[in-house]
């Protein structure tokens, strides 16, 4: 039986846990059903190269799928910059044979339930085990507290009325946020939660997990030095740097002029597309998206849904 609670204020769920579809159109066929696990060793020659990185960036786009359909946020253009840099290689792998069926918790450890809430439920927690459910957006969402990338392998589930559940590490208590060695803890409502910030490629700073950050102009444009990423994050006021070239999915450091004139550089697979700028559109069942610089297609009702709308795929006629 789910004990339930309501907490006091709507928390922020976080979107690299959810779930999943499939079949991604790449010229005449589908592409997505290679393993990682099945990629060439060594061998010598820009041959194996070249069909390691052709695997490694189907398998990242069959997982950008699954996220960018089984959650609220992101969208499927933004996961290729907001949640593949942040995701291990046998997660991706996971979760890019997710669909259909949107059950990620095996993957990531969170999960979006295809089982909606109601208004009245909305803010709602509690535990099952060790396993976190909130009400959000309409659904409830699982997250298993020891596998979560916002959680660590010591978090457990916990009820703390009136506050509601939350994936905790122990008790606490003054309210305040510091760094354990690489973890950053928090401790709120007597209760202690902890991130491991190298999971998250980040390092811990202030109590918080955070990417490097130097100043910079805030009308400073994106650009690539060699592999790395440049660009002004937190609203502009900071630098941040990410090295595309070991990402486990096979993106580089990709610079280009879109169709403004205006300079873009991301980590991503190609410049036929802008993640950010190009809309998601339908025709009938089939959804298109812009995945990480390259153009591609998906069939809404192969990967379990039942159409096509608005960008996005649906279970709704």
């Amino acid at each position: 039986m789910l004990d339930v609670l309501r907490i006091s204020s709507r928390e922020v769920v976080s979107f690299i846990g959810t779930v999943t579809l499939i079949s991604v159109s790449c010229g005449s066929g589908t592409c997505c059903s290679r393993s990682l696990d099945a990629m060439p060793d060594g061998g010598d020659g820009a041959a194996a190269d070249a069909d390691q990185a052709s695997i490694a960036r189907e398998q990242a786009i069959a997982a950008c799928i699954t996220v960018g359909s089984c959650l609220v946020p992101p969208r499927l253009n933004e996961c290729f910059h907001t949640v593949l840099p942040h995701l291990t290689r046998d997660e991706i792998a996971c979760l890019a044979t997710a669909l259909p069926g949107c059950d990620t918790l095996k993957c990531t450890g969170s999960a979006w339930v295809d089982q909606p809430c109601s208004k009245a439920d909305e803010g709602k927690t509690g535990c099952e085990g060790d396993v976190l459910w909130k009400c959000f957006f309409g659904f409830w969402q699982r997250t298993d507290c020891a596998r979560s990338i916002d959680s660590t392998s010591d978090s457990k589930c916990v009820l703390a009325p009136p506050f509601g559940a939350k994936c905790s590490v122990g008790p606490c208590t003054t309210d305040a946020s510091f760094c354990d060695g690489t973890r950053a803890m928090t401790c709120s409502n007597g209760l202690l939660s902890a991130q491991e910030c190298a999971r998250k490629a980040t390092t811990c700073s202030g109590g918080a997990c955070q990417v490097r950050l130097d100043t910079c102009p805030s009308d400073q444009p994106e650009r690539c030095e060699g592999e790395v990423l440049v660009y002004c994050a937190v609203g502009g006021r900071a630098e941040a740097r990410i090295d595309c070239s070991q990402l486990p999915s096979g993106q580089r450091c990709v610079s280009a002029t879109d169709s403004r004139g205006v300079p873009r550089a991301f980590c991503g697979f190609g410049t036929e597309c802008f993640p950010e700028k190009d809309a998601e559109t339908c025709s009938g069942a089939t959804r298109s998206f812009c995945a990480g610089g390259i153009r591609r297609t998906m069939d809404c009702k192969a990967a379990g849904f039942l159409a096509c709308k608005l960008g996005a795929c649906t279970h709704e006629l």
